[in-house]
């Protein structure tokens, strides 16, 4: 079982940065920075998805191959954990990276690595039957 344990630390008017620690079989593996759209009362395409508890399943499309979408997040769908630097890369989806940092001139810190940080997240989840994401 792998439980992602996502922390959002700091809102702003364009985005919410946070952290997510991953454990599999209740032993921490590693952490990862997220990236999200700030909240706005669950918008669909402008909103973070609510805090709460979630199940994850691996998902592939030609736009987001090896990524994992959130269940039961209606009256959202396609919420996704995918790869993506910038806020702008969102339309509610969770992006994640290795690091943060000021990719672009925007005054805004992106998510740096992300590509690998999908790679961590889909070594640590492979074969899994059960993942869940808790956002707090």
């Amino acid at each position: 079982m792998v439980e992602l344990n996502l922390t959002r630390r700091k809102y702003t008017g364009k985005q919410t940065i946070g952290t997510i620690d991953i454990y599999k079989d209740n032993v921490f593996q590693y952490t990862l920075m997220s990236l999200e759209k700030p909240w706005k009362n669950n918008e669909i395409n402008e909103s973070c998805i609510p805090k709460g508890f979630y199940t994850l399943e691996s998902y592939n499309s030609e736009k987001h191959p090896s990524t994992f979408i959130v269940q039961d997040t209606a009256p959202r769908s396609y919420i996704l954990i995918h790869k993506g630097n910038y806020y702008s890369h969102s339309a509610g989806c969770i992006l994640v990276g290795l690091t943060l940092s000021y990719l672009n001139a925007d005054d805004y810190l992106d998510t740096k690595y992300s590509t690998e940080a999908m790679q961590k997240l889909n070594e640590i989840c492979l074969n899994e039957k059960y993942i869940s994401l808790t956002i707090k």
